[in-house]
This record gives structure tokens, sequence and C-alpha cells, in this order.
């Protein structure tokens, strides 16, 4: 456990606190603890923070690690809705509008629409627009439903507009079956470099044309056999591989495995890889290769590369000193569902969360 993050939540930092509840949850650091991991979070969430709200939420909601409680996932949700949490907000949208938990309130949830959409939120721009488009308590307006789209659009990532398009191709959602939405949403996943997106596109362009159609189970399966999924699932097996031999002691195995889950861009083996540079136990200490190893590895979306890259930046450690970029590769982590980053940034600031929304409109 970091003792500086242990320190810091006893002296009251919710952010802290919030970091030693996410380090018992997950077992990093310290062994899983998930009573200890609760009441951490509801001593951050008691002291403001909105984030340690939503885990809670989610905590009951899921029961990944207590059984679930609806009485308390409520309670948890709409604090954090309250607290401004984008995500916690939706799912109000959702149980309002269907009925879920409370009662059935058509209006509620669009209240609820409209305050996570004026927040840039791109799920919620998206189903606002819907909203807009099909007339859900209110008049259409196609006029305002393109608006919210492109919105959507802007602030959206190549993920959500898979499910955008699939919302339209399925009819998901409570929404009507539109193909050339469908498209649209497909292309724009395609344009940013997604394998799905393109795949869907085809697929929809295909059915349109007479084709077979396809349910989203026989899509989900069609698409895992091409050979870009194969590769990933290959080189995910690699690092476990890996992983194993680094257990077992056989070393230069292990090493050789994680260069060939490396080389296909997996972001565990290139941290890895990084590290075993740095320590220089088990390959030759190189600091440019661990340095080079450790950029990529944050580049593939590894927080724990993230987090490190943020502290070299922040005290200059072979790298030249630059807070900026040490404050974006905290956020970054924190976007990517690392929550230690929150403490990290906490130390410079009294808002982190604002900070990490005010970059990333999703946060994982």
């Amino acid at each position: 456990m970091d003792r500086r993050i242990s320190k810091a939540a006893e002296e009251g930092n919710i952010y802290a606190m919030l970091s030693m509840a996410y380090m018992h949850h997950r077992g990093i650091d310290s062994e899983f603890d998930p009573q200890l991991a609760i009441e951490e979070y509801k001593m951050s969430a008691s002291r403001g923070c909105a984030r340690a709200k939503w885990e809670l939420a989610k905590i009951y909601r899921d029961g990944d690690i207590v059984e679930p409680n609806p009485y308390e996932f409520m309670h948890w949700v709409t604090a954090a809705a309250d607290a401004g949490i984008p995500e916690a907000m939706m799912d109000l949208v959702v149980r309002y509008r269907c009925g879920m938990l409370v009662l059935k309130d058509p209006s509620m949830a669009l209240e609820w629409l409209r305050k996570v959409a004026e927040q840039n939120y791109p799920l919620g721009e998206f189903f606002l627009g819907c909203a807009y488009l099909q007339g859900w308590t209110m008049e259409k307006d196609p006029e305002q439903a393109e608006s919210y789209f492109q919105r959507a659009r802007e602030h959206g990532d190549a993920d959500l507009f898979i499910r955008f398009g699939r919302n339209f191709e399925f009819g998901m959602a409570g929404i009507g079956v539109d193909f050339e939405r469908a498209k649209y949403w497909y292309k724009c996943a395609a344009d940013m470099g997604s394998d799905r997106g393109y795949y869907s596109l085809l697929a929809v362009e295909k059915i349109a044309k007479g084709g077979r159609y396809e349910t989203p189970e026989e899509r989900d399966r069609s698409f895992n056999d091409l050979p870009s999924v194969q590769e990933v699932r290959r080189r995910n097996k690699l690092l476990e591989e890996g992983d194993i031999d680094m257990e077992q002691g056989y070393y230069d195995k292990a090493v050789e495995r994680y260069m060939k889950a490396a080389d296909l861009g997996n972001a565990e083996a290139l941290y890895m890889l990084a590290i075993l540079y740095h320590d220089g136990e088990i390959v030759r200490r190189n600091d440019d290769v661990s340095y080079d190893y450790l950029d990529r590895a944050a580049i593939a979306g590894s927080t724990d590369a993230q987090l490190q890259l943020g502290k070299i930046y922040e005290e200059g450690r072979g790298r030249k000193q630059d807070l900026d970029q040490a404050l974006e590769m905290y956020a970054m982590a924190v976007a990517n569902g690392n929550l230690i980053g929150y403490y990290e940034l906490s130390r410079f600031m009294d808002h982190p969360e604002k900070f990490v929304r005010q970059r990333y409109r999703i946060v994982r």
C-alpha cells in the first residue's frame, strides 16, 4: 500500500480515501477486502466525493462484492446523480423511463436526460436526440434531434458510435429500427479506425441490398471469428502464458512471450517489459528501452503506465519536468478507470473530478 495515500486518507483527503477504497476493492497493492472498501467509499462519499457515491451505487447494483441491494443502490445512484455524475443520471433516465425500481415517470426521465445532455455527455446527447426524433413526451423536432446527434458525434468515441448504430439497427432501448441512421453511426466508428464499426457498416449495407438479417448475437459471433479479433485473443493468451512462466521462474520464456504480446499491442505486456528493463534483474537494465515501452503502454491504455509516466513527468526523472503533462497522464488514468489518479490530481487541485471531466467526456 502506498504510504503517501494512506497518510493522506488519515489526514482527511477524500480522494485518498477513494483510492484506498479502490485498492481494497480491486486487491491492488493490498489484500482484497470488500467490507473495508465499502467503508472507505462511504467515508469518502460522506465528505462529498461524487465518484465514491457512484462506486457505491455500482457495488449495490451489480452485486460483485456484496449481495445486490436495491434500496442502497437507489440511495447512492440518486446521490451520485445529484452530485453531477452523468453515468448515474443516465441510469436514472432508464429507470424512470422503464419503471425499474421506481414508478414509471417519462417526465422525470426526460428531466434527467436534459440534465445529463447539458453536461455534454454523449450518451445523454444521443438519447435526447432520439427523444426529439421520435417524440418522447414532447413534440417531434427533427432539427433539434440532429443538433443533439451532432453534439454526440463531437463528444463520443468509436465504442459509443457502435452502440448508437446497434440501437438503430436492432431497435434497442425503445428506438425504432432505422438502417440509414445505423449506417451513419457505424461509419462514424469506422472513420475512427474501429474494425467492429467497419464490419457492422458492411453488414447493414448487405442487409439493405437483400442479404440475410442477423441477430445481435449472430453479428457478435461472426465478428469474433475475424482474424483481427483472433489476434487480440492471441496476444492476451501470450500475456497470460508469460505471467505463468514468470511465476514458475521461467524468466527467458516469460520475456519472450511478453515481447510477442507487446509486438501485437498488448498494453499490459508493454508495461511489464517497461518494468523489467527498468529493474534490470531479469534483463539487462536499459532506461531508454524502458521509457519506450512505458510510452507505448500508456498509449495502448495501461493505467499503471499512465500513472507511472505522470510521476516521471512530475519529478523530472529521465524526462524534462512537465507538470502539465503529468496532470494529463493522471487524468488519462482516471478516464480509463484507475481511481488512484484522483488522489494524484488532488495534490495539485481542489476539484480533480471536474478537471477530468473537462478533458474526457467518457470516464470509465
